[in-house]
């Protein structure tokens, strides 16, 4: 199956699509209203909740927004490579954690992405109020791990 055959295919079955896919593929994070489905033989997540979808579609939006300088992607439009979607996605939801839950700056995983979000909300009211200087440094500082294989 070719990537336009893909993403048709998934569009056609995914009402709720998650935008922290590529961190839940990775097992960097994990988030109890995702699911996985395999299409083919590729394999994608969608939300099972749709408030939790919104919620996490509105932090992506703002993450992506606030960190576009950060990762020197300066067109609106151009799609974001890999590692740049890496970095964005883990290292923003890293940096989350590591500011509400200082305790948890050695776990290597974002436990639950949506009680992240929600516990967000509850603690500054809004997305606005975040400290977006400090998780848009983390986000240019997050290192993404490189396969085995690139090794020499």
């Amino acid at each position: 199956m070719d990537e336009e055959q893909f993403r048709q295919t998934q569009a056609a079955l995914i009402e709720r699509s998650c935008p922290f896919v590529k961190g839940i593929l990775t097992q960097r994070c994990h988030c109890r209203q995702a699911k996985k489905l395999f299409i083919a033989e590729r394999e994608t997540v969608y939300c099972q909740n749709l408030m939790a979808q919104q919620q996490c579609e509105m932090f992506f939006s703002q993450l992506n927004e606030k960190a576009r300088f950060a990762l020197k992607i300066i067109e609106v439009n151009q799609p974001m490579p890999h590692a740049k979607k890496m970095k964005l996605v883990c290292g923003g939801l890293f940096a989350l954690q590591e500011l509400l839950s200082p305790e948890l700056e050695s776990v290597k995983i974002v436990l639950d992405i949506h009680e992240l979000i929600s516990k967000t909300l509850r603690h500054y009211g809004d997305l606005a109020q975040l400290p977006w200087p400090e998780l848009v440094r983390a986000i240019g500082e997050y290192q993404v791990r490189h396969s085995s294989r690139n090794k020499e």
